[in-house]
């Protein structure tokens, strides 16, 4: 049985339960992978131990924190299953429009600057519906059956995802759309094959240095922003103020340190709710 039909009956499923109901699921779906899959257990608390290594706060410890970080992530994946019947953005607030509204004013559009923090599916929504269109730099995610039942929820709530198919295009969309005065969305705790290794909560990782590149070709404002998961379908964008970023005659030193510097805004968005993080990708391979 091909793997996306499985997800369609799936996604079909979800949005007839109501949201007690897909509560409920997804606690047991979270307790299953915790207790008897065990997906990806040792990944999550060894990130987490070099995370806290580097400074970052556990108060109710790893084990703890680890538990909860399965119980928001099959939230997440019950929300985004959901998003066939329910829109997304029902449930959203925004806190701190205001300094994504200033940048935007300038007229050159907007990077905004992101981790897998919150429901990341919902926030990149979010962003487009509530205030601007917003568009995503995306992976295909599994076999084409899988990537295309993905991307069909994700354009259903308004998620704009930027293809990269051919050569140059990613580049060419971002440019236009900076142009036209929307955003540009850079979720950069990824590790990508072949960028240089900075540190991340103290332990060097490769880290995407795209945004930092394009920034010295299109000099937008670069806006951090996150979402926190308040309940089951309820969630609250936070916009940071614009970065400042400064350019010098040395193209890959400054480069290099807006990247830093990016990490840095990217430790404080996920010291404010450790167990909101995707801490099932192996950052520090």
């Amino acid at each position: 049985m091909a793997p996306s039909f499985i997800l369609n009956r799936l996604a079909d499923g979800a949005g007839r339960l109501s949201p007690h109901s897909a509560e409920l699921a997804a606690k047991v779906l979270a307790a299953f992978c915790w207790s008897v899959l065990r997906l990806r257990r040792r990944t999550v608390i060894s990130n987490m131990r070099i995370a806290a290594a580097g400074g970052l706060q556990f108060p109710q410890g790893i084990e703890v924190t680890a538990r909860r970080a399965f119980d928001h992530m099959a939230q997440t994946v019950v929300e985004f299953l959901r998003g066939r019947r329910h829109p997304w953005t029902e449930g959203v607030d925004l806190s701190g429009r205001e300094h994504i509204d200033a940048a935007l004013a300038l007229g050159r559009g907007a990077y905004v600057l992101c981790a897998h923090q919150g429901n990341w599916e919902v926030f990149g929504a979010a962003l487009s519906n509530l205030i601007r269109p917003a568009h995503i730099l995306v992976k295909p995610v599994g076999s084409a059956g899988v990537n295309d039942f993905i991307l069909g929820i994700r354009r259903n709530n308004g998620f704009r995802d930027i293809d990269r198919s051919g050569r140059g295009n990613g580049v060419r969309t971002i440019l236009r759309t900076l142009a036209a005065g929307e955003m540009v969305v850079f979720v950069l705790d990824q590790t990508r094959p072949g960028e240089p290794r900075v540190p991340f909560f103290g332990a060097p990782a490769k880290t995407n240095t795209g945004l930092a590149s394009l920034w010295r070709r299109h000099q937008a404002p670069v806006v951090p922003c996150w979402i926190e998961r308040l309940a089951f379908g309820r969630h609250l964008v936070h916009f940071i103020p614009a970065l400042e970023i400064t350019a010098t005659s040395d193209a890959k030193a400054d480069i290099i340190k807006a990247t830093c510097d990016f990490n840095l805004v990217l430790e404080g968005i996920i010291r404010q709710k450790p167990e909101q993080y995707f801490w099932m990708h192996r950052r520090w391979k």
